[in-house]
């Protein structure tokens, strides 16, 4: 979770509001006032400016050390941008934006390395479609296509071959739940973290 800039009083009430969800939805802060669950959701909504997509990064920006990075001032979280828009400056050079999206989480602040994040929203169509292709565990079908094995198949681990499977589109294997990703040579590692969750500790609760 990301509250704000650490020296922002609101990032504080900001984490104390997610914090209190948290344990609500738990089930272990099921004694709390309905006025003071609803104040910290109104929190919230208000930091994130009542926006309720879900979003996918496109691109970090990552700070190397000794970099002088400035940030273009005016930014804020989650703020339309467009392709070649100025951002930030590094060692004197302009950073242009490559795409036509939203910025988030621009770095402010003296400490950090990441200096900005751009992010897409993904379409609720897809969510679902991915729900359900991970829910059936769909990509044990991935493993028939040309340059894919798996590398680690009972901790979720795929090796797909660069050379064969430059065709696939990274968001096909977004889909399947592989995020994560290793490259040696001419091979890619995709992790699954869903495969290795410990589920059984906590699917009969009724959060999940």
């Amino acid at each position: 979770f990301e509250s704000g800039q650490h020296n922002d009083p609101n990032a504080v009430l900001n984490f104390e509001a997610f914090i209190k969800l948290v344990l609500h939805e738990a089930g272990s802060f099921i004694d709390a006032p309905e006025a003071s669950i609803a104040d910290a959701t109104n929190t919230l909504k208000i930091a994130s400016k009542y926006c309720n997509h879900v979003f996918e990064v496109i691109y970090k920006y990552h700070i190397k050390p000794d970099e002088q990075f400035i940030m273009h001032p005016g930014f804020i979280s989650f703020e339309k941008i467009k392709k070649g828009q100025i951002l930030a400056s590094s060692n004197g050079e302009i950073i242009k934006s490559q795409h036509n999206a939203t910025l988030f989480m621009p770095l402010y602040q003296k400490t950090g390395n990441d200096g900005f994040f751009i992010i897409r929203k993904i379409r609720p169509f897809y969510l679902k479609l991915s729900a359900f292709l991970r829910k059936i565990k769909a990509d044990n079908l991935l493993v028939m296509l040309p340059g894919i094995t798996w590398h680690k198949k009972d901790e979720g681990v795929l090796r797909a071959n660069l050379k064969i499977t430059r065709y696939l589109a990274k968001s096909i294997f977004h889909l399947f739940g592989y995020r994560n990703k290793q490259v040696s040579g001419n091979y890619v590692l995709l992790y699954n973290r869903e495969r290795t969750t410990k589920k059984d500790l906590y699917k009969h609760l009724d959060w999940y």
